[in-house]
């Protein structure tokens, strides 16, 4: 919970997206800035009755576009090897 009130205060992100539909938030993503060439995506979630709908792809690539708008050369994404959605999701996505 501190990871998400910290990124929406700025702290860890430079931009949080929200994916929603009827103002109910679907997902969300938020990016990071590493240094002055990489950004990482911190953190992305997406409801689970709403997996499987193409939101985090969308997400992923609204991040990817904006980091580049942002002047960002490298866009990255770190998780854990047992995260398998999650891996399954950037795959998908590169």
């Amino acid at each position: 919970m501190e990871w998400i009130k910290n990124s929406l205060n700025g702290n860890l992100a430079f931009d949080v997206l929200i994916a929603t539909e009827k103002n109910k938030i679907l997902g969300f993503a938020t990016v990071n800035k590493k240094d002055a060439d990489y950004a990482d995506i911190g953190l992305i979630a997406v409801d689970s009755y709403h997996r499987g709908k193409g939101i985090g792809r969308n997400l992923i690539n609204e991040t990817i576009r904006r980091a580049k708008n942002e002047g960002f050369v490298y866009i990255q994404v770190v998780t854990q090897l047992n995260k398998i959605p999650a891996i399954k999701l950037y795959e998908k996505a590169s």
